[in-house]
Protein backbone atom coordinates (compact mmCIF):
# COMPACT_ATOMS: atom_id res chain seq x y z
CA UNK A 1 0.00 0.00 0.00
CA UNK A 2 1.28 3.45 -0.90
CA UNK A 3 1.01 5.46 2.34
CA UNK A 4 1.76 8.76 0.62
CA UNK A 5 -1.36 8.40 -1.52
CA UNK A 6 -3.50 7.40 1.46
CA UNK A 7 -2.25 10.38 3.48
CA UNK A 8 -2.75 12.72 0.51
CA UNK A 9 -6.35 11.49 0.07
CA UNK A 10 -7.07 11.88 3.80
CA UNK A 11 -5.57 15.38 3.91
CA UNK A 12 -7.56 16.31 0.79
CA UNK A 13 -10.78 14.98 2.32
CA UNK A 14 -10.18 16.91 5.55
CA UNK A 15 -9.42 20.12 3.61
CA UNK A 16 -12.55 19.63 1.52
CA UNK A 17 -14.65 19.11 4.65
CA UNK A 18 -13.18 22.13 6.46
CA UNK A 19 -13.57 24.37 3.39
CA UNK A 20 -17.17 23.24 2.91
CA UNK A 21 -17.92 23.82 6.57
CA UNK A 22 -16.64 27.40 6.55
CA UNK A 23 -18.14 28.30 3.17
CA UNK A 24 -21.52 26.88 4.21
CA UNK A 25 -21.31 28.75 7.51
CA UNK A 26 -20.52 32.01 5.74
CA UNK A 27 -23.46 31.61 3.38
CA UNK A 28 -25.81 30.08 5.92
CA UNK A 29 -25.31 32.68 8.66
CA UNK A 30 -27.98 32.85 11.35
CA UNK A 31 -30.98 30.63 10.70
CA UNK A 32 -34.24 30.89 12.62
CA UNK A 33 -36.87 28.19 12.27
CA UNK A 34 -40.52 28.62 13.18
CA UNK A 35 -43.25 26.07 13.77
CA UNK A 36 -46.29 27.28 15.70
CA UNK A 37 -50.07 27.14 15.67
CA UNK A 38 -52.63 29.87 16.33
CA UNK A 39 -56.08 28.75 17.48
CA UNK A 40 -59.55 30.15 18.04
CA UNK A 41 -63.25 29.38 17.76
CA UNK A 42 -66.75 30.78 17.42
CA UNK A 43 -70.18 29.28 18.10
CA UNK A 44 -70.14 27.03 15.01
CA UNK A 45 -66.50 26.89 13.95
CA UNK A 46 -63.06 26.22 15.36
CA UNK A 47 -59.84 26.88 13.51
CA UNK A 48 -56.11 26.44 13.68
CA UNK A 49 -53.48 28.25 11.63
CA UNK A 50 -50.10 26.50 11.47
CA UNK A 51 -46.98 28.30 10.27
CA UNK A 52 -43.72 26.56 9.42
CA UNK A 53 -41.00 28.94 8.31
CA UNK A 54 -37.34 29.78 8.13
CA UNK A 55 -35.44 33.05 8.06
CA UNK A 56 -31.77 33.35 7.14
CA UNK A 57 -29.55 36.33 7.82
CA UNK A 58 -26.10 36.18 6.23
CA UNK A 59 -23.43 38.14 4.40
CA UNK A 60 -22.49 37.68 0.77
CA UNK A 61 -19.52 39.65 -0.51
CA UNK A 62 -19.67 41.81 2.62
CA UNK A 63 -23.33 42.75 2.10
CA UNK A 64 -26.02 41.73 4.59
CA UNK A 65 -28.61 39.41 3.03
CA UNK A 66 -31.98 38.05 4.12
CA UNK A 67 -34.02 35.12 2.84
CA UNK A 68 -37.21 33.62 4.18
CA UNK A 69 -39.71 30.97 3.29
CA UNK A 70 -42.85 29.88 5.10
CA UNK A 71 -45.87 27.68 4.58
CA UNK A 72 -49.17 28.11 6.36
CA UNK A 73 -52.31 26.06 6.68
CA UNK A 74 -55.71 27.17 7.92
CA UNK A 75 -57.81 24.27 9.14
CA UNK A 76 -61.45 25.12 9.75
CA UNK A 77 -63.75 22.65 11.53
CA UNK A 78 -67.56 22.84 11.62
CA UNK A 79 -68.86 22.22 15.17
CA UNK A 80 -72.56 21.84 14.33
CA UNK A 81 -74.63 18.69 13.89
CA UNK A 82 -74.45 16.31 10.93
CA UNK A 83 -77.87 17.56 9.83
CA UNK A 84 -76.68 21.20 9.88
CA UNK A 85 -73.53 20.22 8.00
CA UNK A 86 -75.51 18.40 5.30
CA UNK A 87 -77.73 21.47 4.80
CA UNK A 88 -74.85 23.81 3.87
CA UNK A 89 -75.04 24.79 0.19
CA UNK A 90 -72.40 27.52 0.01
CA UNK A 91 -69.45 28.38 2.19
CA UNK A 92 -66.94 31.21 2.00
CA UNK A 93 -64.13 31.56 4.48
CA UNK A 94 -61.18 33.89 4.64
CA UNK A 95 -58.39 34.88 6.94
CA UNK A 96 -56.53 38.15 7.25
CA UNK A 97 -53.28 38.83 9.07
CA UNK A 98 -50.58 41.50 9.11
CA UNK A 99 -48.68 39.34 6.61
CA UNK A 100 -51.47 38.70 4.10
CA UNK A 101 -54.75 36.96 3.52
CA UNK A 102 -56.39 34.01 1.83
CA UNK A 103 -59.90 32.86 1.01
CA UNK A 104 -61.92 29.99 -0.38
CA UNK A 105 -65.49 29.84 -1.73
CA UNK A 106 -67.33 26.58 -2.33
CA UNK A 107 -70.69 25.89 -3.96
CA UNK A 108 -71.91 22.55 -2.65
CA UNK A 109 -74.07 20.26 -4.81
CA UNK A 110 -74.19 17.26 -2.49
CA UNK A 111 -74.59 16.97 1.25
CA UNK A 112 -71.37 17.68 3.09
CA UNK A 113 -69.98 14.88 5.23
CA UNK A 114 -66.49 16.23 5.94
CA UNK A 115 -66.38 18.82 8.74
CA UNK A 116 -62.82 19.94 7.97
CA UNK A 117 -61.97 22.65 5.42
CA UNK A 118 -58.35 23.47 4.62
CA UNK A 119 -56.59 26.38 2.94
CA UNK A 120 -52.81 26.22 2.40
CA UNK A 121 -50.25 28.69 1.14
CA UNK A 122 -46.59 29.55 1.21
CA UNK A 123 -43.87 31.68 -0.23
CA UNK A 124 -41.07 34.11 0.37
CA UNK A 125 -41.34 37.39 2.20
CA UNK A 126 -43.56 38.30 5.11
CA UNK A 127 -45.22 35.59 7.14
CA UNK A 128 -47.44 35.50 10.22
CA UNK A 129 -45.57 35.74 13.53
CA UNK A 130 -46.49 33.88 16.68
CA UNK A 131 -47.45 37.09 18.51
CA UNK A 132 -49.80 38.27 15.75
CA UNK A 133 -53.55 37.78 15.44
CA UNK A 134 -55.25 36.15 12.46
CA UNK A 135 -58.89 37.10 11.87
CA UNK A 136 -61.16 34.44 10.36
CA UNK A 137 -64.51 35.15 8.69
CA UNK A 138 -66.83 32.29 7.78
CA UNK A 139 -70.01 32.80 5.74
CA UNK A 140 -72.31 29.89 4.99
CA UNK A 141 -75.79 30.10 3.58
CA UNK A 142 -77.25 33.16 5.41
CA UNK A 143 -74.96 33.07 8.44
CA UNK A 144 -71.64 34.69 9.28
CA UNK A 145 -69.17 34.43 12.16
CA UNK A 146 -65.92 36.31 12.73
CA UNK A 147 -63.32 35.24 15.27
CA UNK A 148 -59.62 35.58 16.06
CA UNK A 149 -56.82 33.05 16.15
CA UNK A 150 -54.07 33.61 18.72
CA UNK A 151 -51.06 31.73 20.06
CA UNK A 152 -51.76 29.07 22.63
CA UNK A 153 -50.61 29.81 26.16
Amino acid sequence: MNWKKVIAVLVGAVLLFVTGYFVNGAVRGNVYNYDFTLKGESDNWEASFRVIGEERFYKRNGVNQYDSYATDELQLIFKGTDKELAAIKKIHYEYTSPAGSGSTTMEIDESLTDRVFTHSGGGNGAFVREDQIVEVTVEWDNQMEVFELVAED
